[in-house]
């Protein structure tokens, strides 16, 4: 598997850990095996509240902070570009809001890896095209996460809280 994966920290983001980044790697890593994908690049941005409350007016139009958005290149409607299975390209971008991810971590009584895992694994089902507009959506999403997370032995973090 050639799958690549890239971290960038927003302007006053401290960097995290050079453990946890691996960790992060290896989720991804991990994941992308799991669900039989290659050749996938994906770019985390971590970034502040207030950098991902502009993106999420930007891109949604919703004004407000959030703990994690994505970008999916994957299903762009480009009949007229031709690229081989073996290619790589972006398949997406994750922006993480770090500190959101704490509050919540703290909130639900989990390790900031913890909930950095969970809201990863959240990224990449987005990537792959799931979504939660509705109730059935949501649904079938969860169990994808749960699937992903049981990978790690996190699959029980969905009892004490909502994804």
């Amino acid at each position: 598997m050639n799958n690549k994966i890239g971290f960038t920290f927003g302007n006053g983001i401290h960097k995290l850990p050079p453990a946890t980044l691996t960790w992060l790697e290896q989720v991804f890593h991990t994941s992308l095996t799991f669900l039989e994908l290659e050749n996938k690049q994906v770019s985390v941005l971590f970034c502040s509240s207030k950098q991902i409350q502009h993106l999420n007016q930007t891109f949604r139009n919703k004004d407000k902070v959030t703990d994690i958005l994505s970008w999916s290149y994957a299903n762009t409607d480009m009949p007229e570009i031709n690229i081989p299975d073996n290619e790589e390209l972006l398949w997406g971008e994750l922006a993480i809001c770090l500190h959101v991810c704490r509050t919540q971590a703290r909130m639900y009584n989990l390790s900031l890896q913890t909930e950095l895992t969970r809201l990863f694994i959240h990224g990449i089902t987005h990537l792959r095209g799931f979504d939660h507009l509705t109730t059935e959506e949501e649904e079938v999403m969860f169990q994808e996460e749960k699937k992903l997370l049981r990978l790690f032995s996190l699959s029980h973090i969905y009892t004490t809280q909502k994804a």
